[in-house]
């Protein structure tokens, strides 16, 4: 798993990402880590609302309450969005974010 900083960029979480398959690790203490298997529809919902802010409210694209249930009604998952947004705003690239999409249209 590689290592990467918040939306924030107060603390870390760690991801993998490899054959279509997301998963982060995150937690406020080694001891006390959760693991999940991000669905490809979420990551999707996620650029989506990048794109949305991006052209909306772009000051506020890399606040964190944006994506979540606080700002966005149909938020899929408040705890992982955040997440997500981080690597599509700086980690993921346009091809990958392009395969993404396409593979959860099928």
């Amino acid at each position: 798993m590689e290592q990467c900083k918040t939306l924030g960029e107060e603390t870390y979480f760690e991801f993998s990402y490899s054959n279509d398959e997301l998963k982060i690790k995150y937690g406020f203490s080694v001891a006390n880590q959760t693991e999940v298997t991000i669905e490809n529809s979420l990551i999707v919902n996620v650029i989506g609302r990048v794109n949305y802010l991006k052209i909306h409210s772009f000051e506020n694209v890399r606040t964190v309450g944006y994506y979540s249930l606080a700002h966005w009604k149909e938020c899929p998952q408040t705890q992982y969005c955040p997440y997500v947004a981080k690597l599509v705003l700086d980690v993921f690239s346009k091809e990958t974010l392009d395969n993404i999409i396409l593979r959860n249209n099928y």
